[in-house]
Parts: C-alpha cells; sequence; structure tokens
C-alpha cells in the first residue's frame, strides 16, 4: 500500500502557531516523546524555521537523552499521536517491530 502525502500550508514554525497546531517529537534512542513547545523553537530558531522534517528535525535532540534521531508530526488541535502512528515512525526508520 502506497503512502499518501497531503499538502499543507502550514510550513513554518509561526503558521503552525498561528493556525494552533502542534508539533509532537518522538526519540528512537530512548522512547521519550511529547508536544513540542513552539513558542520556545520560534525564540530560538524563528517564526520563519521550515517545520518540514528533513530541515528542522537536524535542529533538534531529546531533551532526555540528548539523541538527534527524532521524528516530528503536525498534530491538529484536540488530537493525540497515537501508539499506532508511533510504530509507523519506527518501522520506516528501521527501528523495532
Amino acid at each position: 500500500m502506497s503512502e499518501k502525502f497531503y499538502p499543507t500550508r502550514h510550513t513554518t514554525i509561526g503558521a503552525v502557531i498561528d493556525a494552533g497546531l502542534h508539533i509532537h517529537a518522538f526519540c528512537f534512542e530512548c522512547g521519550f516523546d511529547q508536544d513540542m513547545d513552539l513558542e520556545r523553537v520560534a525564540g530560538e530558531l524563528g517564526r520563519k524555521q521550515s517545520v518540514l522534517p528533513v530541515y528542522l528535525v537536524p535542529k533538534l535532540h531529546c531533551p532526555r537523552c540528548g539523541s538527534k534521531n527524532l521524528a516530528t508530526v503536525l498534530v491538529t488541535e484536540g488530537s493525540e499521536v497515537s501508539a499506532e502512528q508511533i510504530q509507523h515512525l519506527k518501522s520506516r526508520r528501521g527501528g523495532e517491530s
């Protein structure tokens, strides 16, 4: 089954904040996961920082273990990242099943 990707207009930290969305980060090394503090990230990286994982993830590290082996997911207001989504991220990274 092929994955479907949908375009989004929320491509910067500022646009995500303004839209009331969240970015959830997951560490592949220690399993830590949480919604990111986007106001803090905007203060450090700027509101124009891209949220596309290829540009954002290399600038992040896990607050628990310091690893840079992370994934991010754009999350809408009122929804949560499910265990199934995290398992999908692990499988795409070659992690545990």
